[in-house]
């Protein structure tokens, strides 16, 4: 269970955005009917030595840049970027690049996320090629090398191999065929060397491949059929189709195409990686295999029930959902079941995954006595929670959780909870609030519930992430002894307490508050250093931060959809995150200092902020 909360938590996915170039744009009258050669000089990356210069010529006819190797023994990402940055400006795009004589090394990442590249040619004095050099190249479709190369070659489709065949380095994205034989000399593949190659179907693998199987096949969406010979070193596959490690018996990966898993009696363990293609699967069917399946359920995004055939171990099945062997866990609810309403039945003591995108209404008996604090992760459509009188805690020891405090806080649409009477350890306060029995702790306000105003009781002292997601939610007055008030911190792990309250207008503090206080509604410390939190629905559209702030909340602007021009006062930092997708300002800002009094900063340039402002311009 640790390592799906490590996973969720880390909502760490790499996304390559490739733009689509032409070849070139119109040109003036002149430049389009000359087939002239130019050529520029440009810097290449210093080396430990001293700097190389690396020139190039460009045929605007053919889009073909001819990049010289005479002055450069490695062409590195920086210099190539230069070039690319040069020819970018003229509208121009290199659809093929040929490297001359002289080169020996292209560098890590040379051409990566080139899209525009269809073709490459490369010299006999090449003889090192850095890691991911072509990575993301979607429309490559074809690599030349020199014949008299001591190093490397390509087959008669152009993939590149190392010369004596047993590493292949590069499969050219863009190539049409559907099926492909690697050579039986064959014995690994480079990471990502099939990366995003999506007219690829059917791949026969080498016999001597003993590398790692899953890293080279990233995001090859339609790779359906991969085969290994009888007698393989290393992996064999199965009437599936899936393909394991022949020492250790796990499933290494999973074709694109199939929609039903069944984990075979003999898999014993399920690599981290082997779905990596496959976001299609509805069933899983568990035999009595010791696969330890609820470790990477989460990757299954379109499940819609689980099965078992036969005995297994571990785990029992009741109506598509996953439990332990005694039904005393519910393990997981799969994402994509039917059903608007789950009783959970009385048999279970813990909740650990509710993951239903249909749910509407969640039962929970008196025997549950604890929930996981990742349970109703995914449940976009929840609108109403009934807790038993057993429950006693929601579990939060574990530091990798993904809501520490508000285990309902990504349920956008919940409308009401009520817990049992007779429940000695939670209640629900008049505001519809799920509180701790005592009232001590809020620990979540329905998002979609009916309260505008919430008035925080003089026994809280920390409000973590309760609010977050509350779209109704108007004003909210802050006790006397609250002393934490969770607004979040750029580049932390932190929660961000009030992300998502849009129509927050107001927010007042208790006069005998030691540690906030607040001016026309705004949030911050008591001594008015720091501003906490500007109301994400106040209706302002200019507002000038008064001399005694000298911090800014990173998230004190969040959500605001109103505001139109900010004046920064004495502040010389911008540190600020307007909303959680786009980190551009999306209101102009104006500083009292100097351009060169703020420190170093990727928006320093951008047209909607202003230096040497005395005040706020007049609109």
């Amino acid at each position: 269970m640790n390592t799906i909360k490590r996973t969720l938590s880390v909502f760490i996915i790499i996304t390559i955005i490739a733009s689509l170039f032409s070849c070139s744009k119109p040109q003036p009258q002149q430049e389009q009917t000359s087939a002239a050669i130019t050529t520029t000089e440009s810097t290449v990356a210093e080396t430990e030595s001293a700097p190389e210069k690396t020139s190039y010529t460009f045929d605007k006819e053919s889009c073909t840049l001819t990049i010289d190797g005479s002055k450069a023994r490695t062409l590195t990402r920086a210099a190539y970027d230069k070039i690319t940055a040069n020819l970018s400006n003229t509208n121009l795009v290199a659809e093929t690049v040929i490297l001359t004589e002289g080169f020996e090394e292209i560098g890590t990442n040379t051409f990566s996320d080139n899209s525009g590249l269809k073709k490459v040619v490369l010299p006999a004095s090449l003889s090192a090629i850095g890691r991911s050099a072509f990575f993301g190249c979607d429309s490559l479709v074809n690599i030349v090398v020199n014949p008299q190369s001591q190093h490397f070659m390509t087959d008669k489709t152009g993939v590149l191999y190392t010369k004596d065949m047993t590493n292949l380095i590069v499969y050219p994205p863009a190539l049409s065929q559907e099926k492909y034989t690697i050579p039986e000399t064959v014995t690994s593949i480079y990471s990502n060397a099939f990366y995003r190659c999506p007219n690829l179907r059917e791949l026969h693998m080498s016999p001597n491949f003993s590398g790692e199987f899953t890293h080279c096949f990233y995001c090859c969406d339609n790779l359906e059929n991969v085969t290994f010979p009888a007698g393989s070193l290393s992996y064999y596959c199965d009437e599936q189709g899936l393909i394991y490690k022949n020492d250790t018996k796990e499933i290494v990966f999973v074709p694109a195409d199939i929609r039903t898993l069944e984990f075979p009696e003999n898999a014993d363990s399920f690599f981290y990686d082997a779905m990596i293609n496959n976001e299609l699967i509805t069933e899983i069917i568990l035999t009595n295999s010791t696969v330890d399946i609820e470790e990477y359920l989460f990757q299954f995004t379109n499940l819609e029930k689980i099965t078992i055939d036969g005995t297994n171990p571990n785990y029992s099945c009741l109506d598509g959902v996953l439990y332990n062997k005694e039904q005393s866990a519910l393990l997981w609810y799969p994402p994509m079941k039917d059903g608007k309403t789950f009783e959970v039945p009385d048999t279970v003591e813990r909740i650990n995954f509710i993951r239903g995108k249909w749910l509407e209404r969640i039962i929970i008996p008196d025997s549950v006595k604890v929930i996981d604090d990742s349970a109703f992760y995914g449940c976009d459509s929840l609108k109403y929670v009934y807790i038993g009188k057993g429950l006693e805690k929601f579990d939060y020891n574990d530091e990798f959780s993904v809501e520490q405090e508000n285990i309902f806080s990504l349920c956008k649409n919940l409308q009401k909870i009520i817990v049992d009477s007779g429940n000695k350890n939670f209640a629900i306060d008049k505001y519809g609030a799920l509180c701790t029995a005592d009232m001590k702790n809020i620990i979540t306000l329905p998002a979609n519930g009916n309260a505008k105003k919430y008035v925080i009781n003089d026994k809280v002292t920390h409000i973590l992430s309760c609010f977050k997601n509350c779209s109704n939610l108007e004003k909210l007055h802050i006790g006397s002894n609250v002393e934490y008030v969770n607004i979040g911190e750029e580049g932390t792990e932190s929660i961000i307490g009030f992300a998502g309250c849009v129509s927050l207008e107001e927010i007042t503090v208790s006069e005998k508050n030691e540690y906030y206080t607040s001016i026309d509604g705004i949030l911050y410390s008591k001594d008015k250093t720091e501003l906490c939190l500007y109301p994400a629905g106040k209706q302002d559209e200019d507002f000038v931060i008064p001399d005694s702030v000298d911090r800014v909340g990173d998230f004190a602007f969040l959500d605001n959809q109103n505001l139109k021009k900010l004046h920064m006062g004495k502040i010389t930092t911008f540190n600020l995150v307007f909303d959680t997708t786009d980190y551009q300002p999306p209101i102009d800002i104006y500083f009292a200092c100097k351009k060169d009094d703020l420190p170093s900063y990727s928006l320093k340039d951008h047209p909607r902020i202003h230096f040497e402002a005395n005040k706020l311009p007049e609109n």
